[in-house]
């Protein structure tokens, strides 16, 4: 249970943090979301949008940011010409033309402190005013920067100067989850009475990637402002407003925004999901327009944005394709995605998908740990995380829906681990235990087996059917006497030694010492099929393993050290006996009353090993033995029959010597 436990509490706490959703759980879903934009093959684009790059080399050629307005006019001019749907400038222009005649003959009269006449060049129109004629001749954007303001209310510019970027049907009321702002940068109003108005404010994440992108920005106390992919589009439909769609269950959180039949996915925060392309669209060096030299069929009923990719201009973002990308690219990307209507969508039930896959798949792993073998366990939980991969890969790639699989992924190794280092924590104390209180019991290779299945066997007292051995020295008595005690200490040594080794090489389990007899068992804590036949093979090479002794202990010891064995087989009751402070694995039993009688009874038959009935039978015909007859045990009212045991049938194994 402590297995099951560990992996539920995983799981629970997985559960709690999706609900909490704390930034690092944001940042895992954020890269899981990379990953699986870059292992898909993108979308192709619309055709329906270009770019116009300030570029380095076209800053090289022109000179550098700002570029006069006169420069900007003539480069709009060229795009209404090639035939360009919709001009959108990625910049704001809030200050006027520094190069623009009239700005000039200022500055040169506040230098000179004396009116200053400029010829010719003073009947010029202004550059500014040339650039909003140019802006007018078509239909254009221009950007502006929303910000917060820390400033009295006062010296916030007011947006409604000659600014037309207000377009939506309703004035929001319930606007507190959209990006808020209480000052806006916009263009002179000269540009702006020219052009509509937009932001270019993005919204990258915490780790700087940007991967939505807003379409909408409060503003003020009842103001709601378009970005520049989202007005471009609705300039370049031909509309005049677009609509807000709420959510119909709490009519607070923006669903979608319809441009008439075009429904724009957005999430509450009115944040579209950016599916990128690969590769960039189709760019114009902004030299090559204000020369000439491009291609119209580049531009032509296109939404044309004029923007920039130089370095030195700042205008670089991260992407979950590209760690340097032009910002004015982003704002192509969201109007593509726009107009092919293949944005990435994130649904508010998401949630509750994540939530369950959490709770089934995280509870599947701990239900796999618990039951399972280790190798299996693991199965499961790479399955379980293989098939959330998978589902996600599949709704992204076949319905552009973004399901993160970082949550649920998670809850299945947190609940593997976690479940896991229980179940590995309670083998070890298992092992630790059986070791303690069978190490010195059974050989290494039954040890490690024990070791390894614990599931094999139950140190809870159980019925089993066994085979024991006892032995026993003749005469001890007399020996005893005979040696000092160090020296009896050192006979029983080199005795018992031999025997043990013996015992265990035949997967016995000595289960104990009584003075100078020997108690082994076996099929006992676990099942062992020929449990008969390897006890009597044992105590064949017990005696023969004490006769190879027995001229060396007469020489050293003087003392002629012979040995009784008696083997039964039968139902036992096998576990830990004992008292609450000190109990030991052992068996209990009339079946280890008879074995003990059976070597008694060597000393009336004059034989060396005895076995019951049930000992020959479950032997088989791998164990010679003759018919000794029938014996009355003390304490049964029945005589039972014994066997001598004579030979085994393997090759190595020679009949022990009759005394």
């Amino acid at each position: 249970m402590p297995v099951l436990a560990a992996g539920l509490a995983a799981v629970m706490v997985c559960a709690v943090l999706h609900i909490w959703d704390p930034p690092f759980l944001r940042a895992l879903s954020h890269q899981a979301h990379d990953i699986l934009l870059r292992g898909r093959a993108a979308p192709p684009q619309s055709g329906a949008v270009a770019v116009v790059d300030i570029d380095e080399a076209s800053l090289a050629a022109v000179g550098q940011w700002p570029w006069p307005r006169v420069l900007l006019a003539r480069l709009t001019d060229r795009l209404w010409q090639a035939g360009a749907s919709v001009v959108v400038y990625d910049a704001v222009f809030p200050e006027p033309d520094r190069t623009s005649p009239e700005q000039i003959r200022a500055l040169w009269s506040r230098i000179s402190g004396a009116p200053v006449d400029l010829g010719a060049s003073a009947t010029l129109e202004s550059f500014d005013a040339q650039f909003a004629a140019a802006l007018g001749r078509g239909r254009s954007v221009l950007g502006c920067f929303l910000e917060r303001c820390a400033a009295p209310a006062a010296s916030v510019p007011d947006a409604s100067d000659g600014y037309t970027g207000r377009f939506f049907e309703r004035n929001m009321e319930s606007r507190a989850l959209l990006p808020q702002s209480d000052a806006i940068v916009h263009s002179l109003p000269v540009l702006a009475s020219a052009a509509s108005g937009a932001f270019f404010n993005t919204t990258p994440d915490g780790d700087r990637i940007t991967r939505r992108t807003p379409l909408v920005w409060a503003h003020g106390p009842n103001r709601v402002y378009p970005s520049l992919a989202l007005d471009a589009v609705r300039l370049h439909l031909g509309l005049r407003q677009a609509a807000l769609v709420f959510d119909a269950e709490t009519g607070t959180r923006i669903r979608e925004i319809r441009l008439r039949d075009l429904a724009i996915p957005v999430d509450h925060n009115g944040r579209l999901v950016l599916n990128y392309r690969r590769g960039r669209f189709p760019s114009l060096p902004a030299a090559s327009v204000l020369d000439g030299t491009f291609d119209p069929a580049l531009v032509s009923n296109r939404i044309v944005f004029v923007g920039t990719s130089a370095a030195g201009l700042k205008d670089l973002v991260a992407t979950p394709l590209e760690s340097e990308f032009p910002g004015v690219e982003v704002h192509a990307t969201a109007v593509d995605n726009i107009l092919a209507g293949d944005a990435l969508r994130e649904q508010s039930w998401f949630f509750y998908v994540t939530l369950a896959g959490i709770l089934l798949g995280g509870g599947l792993v701990t239900v796999a740990t618990w039951r399972l073998r280790s190798g299996a366990a693991l199965g499961v939980t790479v399955a379980a995380i293989a098939a959330t991969l998978g589902t996600a890969t599949a709704m992204l790639r076949t319905h552009n829906l973004v399901l993160s699989p970082a949550a649920t992924a998670a809850a299945c190794a947190l609940a593997y681990s976690a479940a896991t280092a229980v179940r590995y924590g309670q083998e070890e104390r298992d092992r630790r235990r059986v070791r303690a209180m069978f190490g010195t019991m059974v050989s290494p290779e039954v040890l490690r087996y024990m070791e390894d299945h614990p599931g094999s066997f139950t140190l809870a007292g159980e019925r089993r059917v066994v085979t024991v051995l006892f032995s026993d020295l003749a005469g001890f008595t007399g020996i005893a006497e005979q040696l000092e005690p160090r020296r009896l200490s050192e006979l029983m040594n080199r005795v018992m030694t031999p025997l043990t080794e013996t015992v265990l090489a035949r997967k016995g389990m000595v289960n104990k010492y009584v003075g100078d007899a020997v108690m082994a068992v076996w099929s006992a804590p676990f099942d062992m099929p020929d449990h008969a036949a390897e006890a009597c093979r044992a105590a064949i090479e017990m005696q023969q393993t004490l006769d190879a002794l027995r001229p060396g202990l007469q020489a050293e010891y003087g003392c002629d050290v012979r040995m009784r064995i008696g083997v039964n087989t039968g139902p036992v009751t096998a576990g830990n006996m004992g008292s609450s402070r000190r109990f030991e694995y052992t068996v209990l039993g009339d079946t280890v009353n008879q074995a003990s009688r059976f070597e008694a009874e060597n000393k009336v038959h004059g034989t060396r090993i005895l076995a019951g009935e049930a000992t020959v039978a479950a032997a088989g015909p791998s164990v010679a033995s003759r018919r000794i007859g029938s014996v009355t045990i003390r304490g049964r009212a029945a005589p039972v029959d014994v066997f001598e045991i004579l030979e085994t049938r393997s090759a190595d194994l020679k009949p022990p010597a009759r005394p």
